[in-house]
């Protein structure tokens, strides 16, 4: 991942309420290229994931899970919901 995107993604997980503790995990992810829900590593391939109701910080995601998960939160979609994705978003305060 290029230093700027790094950066820009640091600066969303501020703006969404991560912790010191939170950026600093969220920097080694970033650094490692690894989404916390599929554990696929793609280090140029990952987002700030947070809810978009509440602005509440949840995690480091690629960009197909968090497809994924709008997709739900959206179309309130949870019976073709993998189970996986459905406990990761209400462990993270959906």
């Amino acid at each position: 991942m290029d230093i700027q995107k790094h950066q820009k993604q640091l600066r969303k997980a501020y703006k969404y309420g991560a912790t010191s503790d939170q950026v600093a995990d969220i920097n080694n992810l970033l650094q490692g290229g690894t989404c916390e829900l599929c554990k696929k590593t793609d280090i140029n391939n990952l987002v700030i994931e947070h809810n978009h109701k509440t602005g509440k910080f949840r995690g480091v995601t690629c960009q197909s899970c968090n497809m994924k998960i709008a997709h739900v939160e959206k179309h309130k979609n949870y019976d073709t919901c993998n189970l996986d994705l459905l406990d990761w978003i209400t462990y993270r305060g959906y």
